[in-house]
């Protein structure tokens, strides 16, 4: 009994390092992005996206500049990356349109509260399960594989017990953004020629999401204000809608998100 124990204990034990050793991750996606817009387009923009991860560090890349020569006015012509530490707690990102583009924005991780859901799916020949929040005014879907037992995702997406092979995001303006898989690749060899931090630039300024968040918003909804005055000249208190991460107005159907 106590052989047939220790043989089970080994085999475990030997099948956790494996598991471990195979968690260098490069995972491709395809982000496909609905604007709801009223012109005909007969296919919808996509954006190259590639996630690695090793050693607890992990960095997304986006190739808007990319999607922006096949789809020209649909997209900003920048590279964007997220870093995430999760050693240290830490994730950076670019804050695109904000103030000439000089500023990081540092965020944490691990603050999505998602529930998890019954709801099962294959994607890729992976068996996944389905978990949604409603995140900084986004409505989030994402469907994680257990048997890749890491806890990221495209994008800013983190915190469940699996690597997220497919999210949805539904904005605040209804826009909506979805990450399909393209292929997962286990590698051996080292990824840190990927992965490093890259905000280097020492005219980058750091600055928190909430900082961020409220100062940003705050611009928009005076953009609101100032743009319906000039066109109504009339007092709009009543037609300005704003919400814990979120300004619109009810007359431009304009919204602000920011995840």
């Amino acid at each position: 009994m106590f052989k047939k124990v220790f043989v089970f204990i080994l085999l475990i034990t030997v099948t956790f390092f494996i598991a471990q050793e195979r968690l260098n991750l490069r995972v491709a996606y395809q982000m496909e992005v609905n604007f709801n817009s009223t012109d005909q387009v007969t296919t919808l923009p996509k954006v190259d996206c590639y996630l690695y991860v090793q050693d607890g560090v992990s960095k997304f890349d986006m190739y808007f500049e990319k999607a922006e020569k096949l789809y020209p006015g649909q997209f900003y012509p920048n590279h964007v990356s997220v870093y995430k530490d999760f050693n240290k707690n830490e994730m950076y990102g670019r804050a695109i349109g904000y103030k000439n583009d000089g500023y990081v924005i540092k965020d944490s991780l691990n603050n999505i509260e998602w529930k998890l859901q019954d709801s099962i799916r294959i994607i890729g020949g992976r068996s996944c399960k389905l978990a949604t929040t409603h995140w900084r005014d986004f409505d989030w879907e994402a469907w994680y594989d257990e048997d890749i037992p890491i806890s990221e995702g495209p994008y800013k997406l983190n915190g469940l017990p699996g690597l997220i092979l497919a999210a949805k995001a539904k904005s605040c303006s209804n826009i909506i953004y979805n990450f399909n898989l393209i292929d997962v690749n286990f590698r051996k060899d080292s990824l840190k020629k990927y992965i490093f931090y890259p905000f280097v630039n020492p005219e980058f300024k750091l600055i928190d999401y909430a900082t961020f968040y409220a100062d940003i918003s705050k611009s928009t909804l005076n953009n609101l204000k100032n743009n319906y005055l000039r066109s109504k000249e009339s007092d709009v208190s009543n037609d300005v809608i704003t919400g814990k991460s979120c300004s619109s107005s009810t007359t431009f159907d304009f919204c602000f998100c920011y995840p």
